[in-house]
């Protein structure tokens, strides 16, 4: 029987193994645009982790739109261990525009973030980036119920998203509580850091921030090389169609990385990723081949022109990447 440490340890490497591959341009949550006791700044670059305009955050005061609060107002931080919420002071904002996704609990209620915005995973016992959430790499998310500041926390499921909800202004929070989160939409969400690590979850401090590799990727649950062997391991390969995990591809190809386990040729795949409608039936990934239109122009337009159905995105290191969710 497996272990709930076994299960973390699981889920963290399958969070760490798999690339973000929502969009090229990364939100990693440097310190441009805001500094220490500063009032709003306005960022031009793509390096801040955010939540929309309008989405309402937990304070003393009630629940005040994002917009709307400045450096010195009080909101509250949610200590995970005790379930408490926390008042502290808010240190830092920065404004910026970004392209944002909407996540979604079982319950309705609907965070709209940029992709890189860590939520927290109860069954990580950490935070891991909306867009990994929204992937399906994580089953689960912390939500807060009730009239503040007398709240609960609940542990809820992923429920349906949009992966891309549209372009926003969004707000980057920093907060001068070690728990280092606020609420946000009712949505337990990490506060701006630039140094974040995977360690201690009860510190609040933590974030998982897998990195992007080019068709190789290693983690306690296995590794995927690129070779000019062009065998595969536990691959099939059925109507120009590949499954499961590959260890080659053919010589001298770029390819991307399609899962945890499988690597797709650029020039001449996209990686389907299907995900059941069923809470516990397993995601699945497949190579899949571009049709012959689109070899010349590897792009979501010409896909969905050729009928390929379901939400296309580009991966950071080349290729397509479209998922399809069972009703």
């Amino acid at each position: 029987m497996t272990s709930p440490s076994d299960r973390h340890n699981q889920l963290l490497a399958r969070l760490l193994a798999t690339p973000l591959v929502l969009w090229g341009v990364a939100c990693t949550g440097d310190d441009k645009g805001g500094t220490e006791g500063s009032t709003t700044n306005e960022s031009s670059d793509s390096m801040t982790q955010c939540v929309a305009a309008g989405t309402p955050v937990a304070t003393p005061r009630g629940w005040v739109p994002v917009e709307t609060l400045a450096v010195g107002d009080a909101i509250y931080a949610v200590d995970l261990a005790s379930g408490l919420l926390v008042a502290t002071a808010i240190t830092a904002i920065t404004r910026a525009r970004r392209e944002c996704l909407a996540l979604l609990a079982d319950d309705g209620r609907e965070l709209i973030a940029t992709p890189d915005h860590p939520v927290h995973v109860p069954e990580l016992d950490g935070y891991a980036e909306a867009g990994r959430v929204a992937l399906g790499q994580a089953q689960s998310l912390t939500l807060i119920e009730g009239r503040l500041p007398e709240v609960r926390i609940r542990q809820r499921g992923v429920g349906k998203h949009r992966t891309f909800a549209g372009v926003h202004d969004v707000f980057d929070i920093t907060v001068a509580s070690e728990l280092h989160n606020f609420v946000a939409g009712g949505f337990v969400v990490h506060n701006k850091s630039s140094t974040t690590t995977i360690g201690d979850s009860t510190s609040g401090s933590d974030t998982v921030s897998g990195s992007s590799g080019t068709g190789s990727s290693s983690g306690s649950s296995g590794s995927t090389d690129a070779t000019s062997s062009g065998s595969s391991g536990d691959t099939s390969t059925s109507g120009g169609e590949t499954s499961g995990s590959s260890s080659g591809t053919t010589s001298g190809a770029l390819t991307f990385p399609c899962g945890q386990d499988l690597t797709c040729e650029v020039a001449s795949e996209y990686c389907e990723i299907f995900h059941p409608g069923q809470p516990d039936a397993m995601i699945t990934y497949m190579c899949k081949a571009l049709p012959d239109a689109c070899l010349d122009a590897v792009d979501c337009t010409c896909l969905m022109e050729q009928n390929v159905f379901g939400e296309c995105m580009p991966s950071p290191e080349g290729g397509l990447v479209v998922s399809i969710f069972a009703p």
